[in-house]
This record gives C-alpha cells, structure tokens and sequence, in this order.
C-alpha cells in the first residue's frame, strides 16, 4: 500500500537488496517459461517434413528436465526477496512514520492499528473522523522526541 513511501526512507543498500532478490526470482521464472516454450517448439516442429528428429528430440527431453530445477530455484530465490522485503519493512517502519508526522507506539497491537489507518487513509477518500482516529499517533510538539503521548482508553 505504501510501498513507494517506504522505499524512499530506507537506506539505499536495503532497495538494491529487495530489487537484487526480485531479479534472482525473475530470472529463474524467465528460465522456466523460457525453456518450456522452447521444448514446445522443438516437440511442434518434429511435424516439419525436413526436422532434424535427433536434435530436436534431444533438446525438447533436455528443456523438459530443466525445467523443474529452474521451477525450484525460483522458489529458493523467494526465501530471499521476501527476507529481503522484510527487512526493508522493519528498517523503514521509524523513518517513514516520522516522515507522516507519526509516532511509533510502544505496544506492537498499537502500532499495528496505526499503520492499518494510515493504509485505509492511502485508499480512501479524506473523512473528518480520520483526525481523531490519528490524534493518538501525531507527535505531539510539547514531545520534540517522537515519544506518542499516552493513549487514552
């Protein structure tokens, strides 16, 4: 939902790490397809009247045994992106609620509800009960240290 926000706040080094993981996975998907449409094509062709059966027979059986190794390493290589993604999402949490103008809570259960209203306000149109469901989160200018005030129940 915020994922341009988030990714403008964190360190450049986590944005290369998310998008080096990703390319490992498109790589291994392009592999995938790649070779399957080739062993279709190599199999498709056998009805040439002038096919080289042999060759193409050969590289068909072989793309078709490829396949699955590429299927697993595209889903190795998501281990990483989504450590990766997640990183980006632990390290970005702060800067990007200092840069709404929003203080971290201290209990998870609160900072979950807060950034639940900030992705509801990213998709919805602007509603005047939005400023008291936010009032908990602002910081606070007499708390110049981002330190939320306590939460009234």
């Amino acid at each position: 939902m915020l994922w341009n926000e988030l990714t403008s706040v964190v360190p450049e080094s986590t944005n290369k790490q998310v998008v080096t993981a990703r390319t490992n996975v498109d790589f291994f998907v392009a592999l995938l397809y790649g070779h399957a449409v080739v062993a279709i094509t190599a199999f498709a062709s056998l009805s040439a009247s002038r096919a080289d059966r042999p060759v193409l027979i050969s590289t068909g059986i072989c793309l078709i045994i490829l396949t699955p190794v590429w299927y697993h390493a595209a889903v190795a290589a998501t281990d990483e992106w989504a450590a990766a993604v997640r990183a980006l999402v632990n390290l970005g949490r702060k800067p990007l609620a200092d840069g709404l103008g929003l203080a971290l809570p201290k209990s998870l259960e609160d900072e979950r509800r807060m950034w639940q209203l900030v992705t509801r306000m990213s998709n919805r149109p602007y509603a005047p009960a939005a400023n008291s469901a936010f009032q908990p989160y602002h910081i606070d200018p007499a708390h110049p240290s981002g330190e939320p005030p306590p939460l009234v129940s």
